[in-house]
């Protein structure tokens, strides 16, 4: 989970303590969703759930599992909110230690 802070600040930003463990459940409850979503399709998934920035989450965890494979959803932001809000697959595709599959998200 991601919890966005300003990026420039004069003061100290100091976030409650409350509020990250709510993130934090929050995240584990929807991962615990797409768990049971994907169970009922059939597929075994396990999740894993962390506090850095998610490419970088991504990236470590695929090389702790030695993957082959890394596949990942893409929005494909431009202009202010891709410079804005980064691109998390484009920050995993440079670092990952093994190929990339990216697909694009379906428009309604």
């Amino acid at each position: 989970f991601d919890v966005r802070i300003p990026l420039v600040t004069p003061y100290e930003v100091a976030i409650p303590t409350a509020f990250i463990e709510e993130a934090r459940e929050a995240a584990a409850s929807k991962l615990e969703a797409l768990i049971r979503k994907a169970a009922a399709e059939g597929v075994t998934a396990t999740s894993h759930l962390s506090e850095v920035p998610a490419a970088s989450a991504i990236v470590g965890l695929a090389e702790e599992l030695g993957a082959d494979l890394i596949i990942m959803g893409t929005r494909g932001h431009t202009g202010l909110k891709h410079a804005l809000l980064g691109s998390v697959a484009e920050r995993t595709v440079r670092l990952a230690p093994c190929s990339v599959l990216t697909v694009k998200e379906e428009l309604p």
